[in-house]
């Protein structure tokens, strides 16, 4: 698999979502991300896709399990 590295704002772009939806993700654990010292986060391109991918539409979600809708 081919590595391409680039900033959360980079790939907010291609997708076309915020910044802010991208970290939350990251902070979720949905997508993978790397660490350069202590202020850099960067993504996979290939495989944010592919988490992006994973997550499929219209599965329930913690809160719809919970009260049964």
């Amino acid at each position: 698999m081919d590595l391409d590295f680039i900033s959360l704002l980079t790939a907010a772009g291609r997708l076309k979502i915020s910044v802010t939806t991208l970290r939350t993700w990251v902070r979720e654990g949905r997508v993978p991300s790397y660490r350069l010292g202590q202020r850099f986060t960067r993504v996979s391109w290939a495989e944010l896709l592919a988490a992006l991918s994973e997550d499929k539409p219209g599965t329930a979600t913690r809160s719809e399990d919970s009260d049964g809708n």
